[in-house]
């Protein structure tokens, strides 16, 4: 996945259903190959009150990546109503254990 911005780029909060905002890359249990890259070209990027950034495997394969190039900020701030911290994170899920790279 790939998002190109001049500007900014923002992801904020959590929706009315109990989700964080973000993006997202996952190979799901059973699945077999490799999670897509997100890839963020902007101005500036805002992750906040408890949006996130991820990529991850439940199955067999690797995450992808996940890659950040701004011209000016980058900020990470602030927990969602959820209770989960604005981040950017990189899973592995490996016969019932979590390995985070």
């Amino acid at each position: 996945m790939k998002i190109n911005a001049t500007d900014t780029v923002r992801f904020d909060g959590v929706g009315s259903n109990g989700f964080s905002s973000g993006a997202f890359s996952r190979v799901s249990t059973g699945a077999v190959g490799n999670g897509s890259d997100i890839q963020i070209n902007t101005g500036s990027l805002e992750v906040t009150n408890g949006a996130f950034l991820s990529t991850s495997t439940l199955g067999e394969g690797n995450a992808g990546r996940i890659k950040i190039n701004a011209t000016d900020t980058v900020r990470f701030d602030g927990f969602g109503s959820n209770g989960f911290i604005s981040s950017a994170s990189r899973l592995h899920y490996l016969f019932g254990s979590l390995l985070q790279r």
